[in-house]
């Protein structure tokens, strides 16, 4: 049940995000035009809001490991490391793969609690356990999962794959 709801959710957030479009042709209803988008076809001003997002996440002269420390958003992290992935710069897919093993080092893994599966809000001592937090960054993770293995090296698409298995429990 919960591996449906995350599969209808990562469709309704790729036609949100505009990563890929999907529309009917009016004129026969088997065929589907599909659209697919990389950093380099993104307008001027779509890459400037891209690249502010990732220089407000990625804070230039700091290595990822400073870039994950202090109270950060988890969501925000696994979101940068998506648009990281699509962007696809000198050092944004090791980048990536660093932010994508955090992320999956964070998530509870302590059986029989109810918030097995579960990621906190932030990486900070005071960050509590949010059932949200399940379907946000496993739909990040399952775009992820979907678009980009090929750039993940093998570590971190076994976390990936088992941190969706975990989030589903």
């Amino acid at each position: 049940m919960k591996i449906g709801k995350l599969k209808f959710g990562l469709k309704i957030l790729l036609l949100l995000l505009n990563f890929e479009v999907v529309a009917q042709h009016s004129y026969d209803a088997d065929t589907v035009l599909e659209k697919r988008y990389n950093y380099n076809t993104l307008s001027s001003y779509q890459k400037l809001i891209f690249d502010e997002f990732v220089d407000a996440e990625f804070q230039a002269g700091r290595s990822i490991q400073e870039n994950l420390s202090g109270n950060i958003s988890t969501r925000a992290k696994i979101r940068l490391a998506e648009a990281l992935l699509f962007r696809n710069d000198s050092g944004d897919v090791e980048n990536a793969n660093a932010i994508v093993q955090w992320i999956c080092k964070l998530q509870n893994l302590e059986s029989g609690s109810i918030n097995f599966g579960v990621w906190p809000g932030g990486n900070d001592t005071t960050s509590f356990y949010d059932q949200n937090m399940r379907e946000f960054i496993g739909r990040d993770l399952l775009i992820i999962y979907d678009k980009y293995w090929q750039q993940l090296t093998w570590e971190p698409l076994c976390q990936v794959i088992a941190a969706l298995i975990n989030a589903a429990n």
